[in-house]
């Protein structure tokens, strides 16, 4: 005879199937907005960092070896071997640096102007020789067109530098010295040049005292050597 008793059986499983109750889940699930400007923020701070770690390895690689002063090196000072080393630097090729291997050039050279210890020494810095020489000195002349050939007045010119007073006697022979242009430039007055001539140190006076009276025409001798 069967048991009137009720079943121990596992209940039965639920209405709804395992598939439709995990979409119902995703469905549920909130969803995520990324904003665009957080986006392209993120994709900037990326680009950012890697220009900026570019750079840094460029100018880490980007060395050079030039000449420094070891100690100060006052303008017009000849330049010792014990006054100068090689040092390795990072260096914009642009900047006017002298290279290493021209460091027995700058040796026995003139300092242009005073070099501090520990600073670089730049290719314009030193001169094989400095102007004026021993035995020579530098006027100012400002001359207006009557008192010079017409064309250019070209530094390197060799000229004779002839006395003009205001009352002139054809029977004397005019002063003159020798000069040699170093510089010209024009003024803020029409048809008017400064020149910059060397002269010897003896005449200098004598010459400035003329030029200062506007009493000194520049004569271009031969360019031909």
């Amino acid at each position: 005879m069967a048991s009137s008793r009720p079943s121990q059986d596992a209940p039965p499983s639920p209405s709804v199937p395992p598939a439709a109750a995990g979409a119902e889940w995703e469905a549920a699930r909130p969803k995520v907005r990324r904003s665009p400007a957080l986006v392209v923020g993120g994709l900037v701070l990326v680009v950012a960092g890697a220009l900026v770690a570019a750079t840094a390895y460029t100018s880490l690689s980007d060395t050079r070896d030039v000449v420094a002063a070891v100690t100060a090196i006052p303008r017009g000072t000849q330049i010792a071997r014990e006054q100068v080393a090689v040092v390795r630097v990072g260096a914009d090729p642009l900047l006017d640096l002298t290279a290493a291997d021209r460091i027995e050039e700058i040796i026995g050279s003139y300092a242009v102007w005073d070099i501090a210890p520990g600073s670089l020494v730049t290719a314009s810095g030193t001169a094989a020789q400095l102007t004026p020489a021993a035995g020579q000195a530098e006027i100012g002349v400002v001359v207006d067109r009557a008192h010079h050939p017409s064309g250019s007045l070209v530094p390197g010119d060799s000229v004779t530098l002839v006395a003009v007073p205001a009352s002139v006697d054809v029977t004397r022979a005019p002063f003159t010295r020798a000069g040699v242009i170093v510089e010209v430039e024009d003024t803020e007055v029409a048809d008017t040049v400064s020149v910059t001539v060397t002269v010897a140190t003896a005449d200098a006076g004598l010459l400035a005292g003329l030029a200062a009276n506007r009493q000194l025409a520049i004569v271009v001798n031969a360019r031909e050597r």
